[in-house]
């Protein structure tokens, strides 16, 4: 039933590719080859020239539409299909052209198909098609489209398979990506999927290693479009690939590289039914894949001095996975040149010395400060303890020698001509900044973008400004907190809190008041809409992009009583803090009673401007954000220098990237790393610990059932007979926080963000115990003592 502008699938072959595009005409090769490929019909790139030739395409009309509904009614009564574009120069050598193009997935009935024609069509000429063949110097003369329509495949897992190993670019074995559900995300290197190597020869598993996944992407059941499922505890823990399967994949894996005489990459999945089905297949090659590892793995692993130590210690907070390239590229340009500068400013460190020691670094591809730059700057200011400073930063006490006397006296010199004036600039400057970004944010986060390269270059500058009087206000913040410490011992996390002036307060009135109708949706994220799960990383989609994680924390809080209203909790924990700030002056002589009332008031005041100036950057980190979603998926696989430069990478070096993030993601180091010595083995069952130790970070005990939660994405619903217990937080977090008992986190201090917000809701909160995720099971009942730091294990879960 071929016609001018449609043809079946199998009359499509790789010689077809004007007609057909890219994407059909491998579809072709592999149909032609005997594989399982689901049943498709091809839109062709006439249709497309026909569409546009008189402006802005519109849904296919008069015979062109009669010749789609009658293939797509071949396919059966309103089937579920994948409407996908198919441009002529897609899946190319030089460029993927990953998510550039409009990709329709479980539409069902003819005016949602004809739609998302249009839609494929319209995408050719988008603005973002149009940066990314500008960006990378790439011809546009060959912009025509085709659009494939196939049969969607209700995945029951899906992935990729290699048959040269991306890691290596060893020939002799395969490997297999695999989650559940459909595989839109380990094809973007968004998930940590499970990991398989096969030998060639004997098609034996040589090497299993398991993903990280919470939830499974599924096509709905009533309407075009997906929906997202947690997964079972079952489903959680078992394999998504049988042994069987594994080598049914390895088997069309070889049967395809040897029709094609190289190397491929390949889409798969699984149905229901467990019949396998091949979706997609590109070239590779051995000896570039080798190079794009090699750049790979320089690029999140580089080389440090041995013997230097690194802690991913309170940074975890700000970037808790492993980067891609473009979010570490912004991050670590902002953090060292910010640290360099304020420490400059500050009078810490001379004008003239021209070191460019990184305050952090990438350590196995987790973002990493370096303990010994910080230690050693603090401990040559006169008047700083660099051990307290190390328990409050890091959440590790260590004995550190002062720096010699003539060191600290060139420092203090330093220091008296440079930090009166700046500090008393600090605040104008601060609320400049954060004026600043707060304007950037609301005017190029909202509306199209015409040079997305020349905005995210434009916010990243921002984001390294905002860094300067970021890191001086967190140096102020350290300080006073250690001034209040030295006054109030360990009550000073009674007594430091905002008194509900933080962001973050704000942000979780706000919740409240969306939750029982007061404010609306758009009202909401037009205030805190840069927020995200893992914020800090680019690749993430913010509140902004996908609001439903707001949706389901409004949701599971419409139904509770006043008692969870934030601002009686803050009322409540205001109250408590006068009340901890009386019997403190109280306990003092009357001639230092007014300095500490000073202190305390400073400390408050720099908490708040600290976390200002974190949402300074993270709207700086949203526009970006904003600006690569006009550049398409793999912008973020650039590095900031790589866009600005308009470096072209080939999908080789894309997919070399993913891999070795995936592979650095599935083995965290520990917090704390020594350059040259191994990573410390577990010593005994770490499960029959009953009582846990960390860091007291806000006070109050609370008894529950413990949640362990991995990922504000999850939408675990939590409720105030729980306790959340998590590797590290970021400010997202605030609307899990909002429904607990209380916290206990793997990483942080004193000064961290959950242990601030926290204390600022009177939620109890031990932080720090390093292991708590791993030692303490789900559903356990625990008891958990904020001034204390402890958490204990009442009774195990059944």
């Amino acid at each position: 039933m071929s016609t001018t502008f449609v043809r079946p699938l199998a009359d499509i072959r790789a010689a077809d590719v004007a007609f057909g595009g890219g994407k059909a005409a491998n579809l072709g090769e592999l149909a032609a080859a005997g594989l399982a490929v689901p049943d498709a019909f091809v839109i062709g790139v006439p249709a497309y020239v026909t569409a546009a030739a008189d402006g802005p395409v519109a849904a296919p009309s008069g015979d062109l539409r009669d010749a789609i509904v009658a293939h797509y009614r071949a396919m059966g009564h309103d089937v579920a299909v994948a409407v996908r574009s198919s441009a002529v120069a897609e899946d190319g050598a030089t460029a993927s052209h990953a998510g550039i193009f409009e990709t329709v997935l479980n539409v069902k009935g003819v005016a949602d198909l004809l739609d998302a024609v249009r839609r494929c069509w319209a995408s050719a000429t988008s603005p973002r098609a149009r940066r990314y063949t500008g960006v990378r110097g790439l011809e546009s003369d060959g912009a025509g489209i085709a659009v494939v329509v196939q049969r969607q495949i209700a995945s029951a897992c899906s992935g990729v398979v290699f048959t040269a190993d991306p890691l290596t670019g060893s020939s002799d074995r395969l490997v297999l990506e695999c989650v559940r559900g459909l595989g839109e995300a380990v094809v973007a290197g968004q998930v940590t999927p499970d990991r398989i190597v096969v030998d060639k020869q004997s098609l034996d598993i040589v090497a299993v290693e398991r993903g990280n996944q919470e939830s499974t992407l599924e096509g709905d059941c009533t309407a075009t479009g997906l929906v997202s499922r947690s997964l079972t505890a079952r489903e959680a823990v078992c394999p998504s690939l049988s042994e069987s399967q594994i080598r049914e994949i390895a088997r069309h894996a070889l049967r395809i590289e040897q029709w094609y005489g190289s190397p491929q990459d390949i889409e798969w999945a699984f149905d229901g039914q467990t019949r396998s089905w091949i979706l997609q297949t590109r070239p590779i090659t051995a000896f570039d894949m080798l190079a794009a590892r090699a750049t790979a793995f320089g690029f999140y692993d580089p080389l440090r001095s041995n013997g230097s130590r690194w802690t991913r210690a309170n940074i975890a907070e700000a970037v808790p996975g492993v980067p891609t390239p473009l979010t570490w590229s912004v991050w670590s340009a902002g953090l060292n040149d910010g640290h360099r500068q304020s420490q400059i400013q500050l009078g810490v460190v001379a004008k003239g010395d021209h070191r460019r020691v990184p305050v952090v670094n990438l350590v196995r591809g987790w973002p990493a400060l370096s303990v010994d730059l910080l230690v050693s700057q603090v401990a040559q200011i006169p008047g700083m303890d660099p051990s307290a400073f190390s328990e409050q930063f890091f959440g590790e006490a260590e004995l550190v020698e002062p720096a010699p006397a003539r060191v600290r006296t060139a420092t203090a010199l330093r220091m008296v001509g440079r930090a009166p004036i700046n500090l008393a600039l600090l605040q104008w400057r601060l609320r400049a900044v954060s004026e600043t970004s707060r304007q950037a944010w609301q005017r190029d986060a909202w509306a199209p973008v015409v040079d997305p390269v020349a905005l995210v270059a434009e916010a990243a500058q921002r984001f390294g400004e905002t860094m300067v009087v970021h890191s001086m206000q967190t140096n102020v913040c350290q300080n006073l907190y250690q001034a209040v410490e030295r006054i109030a011992g360990g009550r000073a996390i009674d007594l430091v809190s905002a008194d509900g002036d933080l962001p973050e307060a704000h942000l979780a009135t706000d919740l409240w008041l969306l939750a029982h109708g007061q404010i609306s949706l758009e009202l909401f994220l037009h205030r805190h809409g840069f927020h995200g799960p893992d914020e800090g990383e680019l690749a993430a989609p913010s509140w902004r992009q996908n609001p439903e994680p707001v949706l389901h924390a409004a949701r599971g809080m419409a139904g509770r009583g006043a008692a969870r209203d934030p601002l009686a909790a803050l009322d409540k924990r205001r109250a408590q803090r006068r009340e901890a700030e009386m019997r403190l002056g109280a306990s003092l002589p009357r001639s230092r009673r007014r300095i500490a009332v000073h202190l305390i008031a400073m400390a408050r005041r720099a908490v708040v401007g600290r976390e200002t100036g974190k949402v300074a950057f993270l709207q700086d980190l949203d526009v970006i954000r904003h600006a690569i979603a006009f550049l398409g998926d793999d912008a973020v696989w650039h590095t900031l220098d790589e866009l600005k430069s308009k470096v072209a990478l080939t999908a080789t070096d894309v997919v070399a990237r993913q891999r070795v993030r995936s592979q650095f993601a599935a083995q965290e180091p520990p917090l704390s790393i020594i350059e040259g010595r191994g990573v410390p083995e577990s010593v005994g069952d770490q499960r029959s610990e009953s009582t846990i130790a960390g860091i007291a970070a806000s006070p109050g005990r609370a008894r529950g059932r413990a949640r362990v939660v991995t990922s504000p994405a999850a939408n675990t619903v939590l409720g105030g007979g729980d306790v959340l217990i998590a590797r590290t937080t970021d400010p997202s977090w605030v609307t899990t926080f909002m429904t607990v008992a209380g916290m206990v986190l793997d990483v942080g201090a004193t000064m961290s963000h959950a242990a601030i917000i926290a204390r600022e809701l009177g939620i109890p909160c031990v932080i720090g115990t390093g292991n708590g995720t791993q030692v303490i099971p789900d559903g356990a009942l625990v008891e958990i003592d904020g001034s204390q730091g402890t958490v204990r294990i009442l009774e195990l879960p059944t």
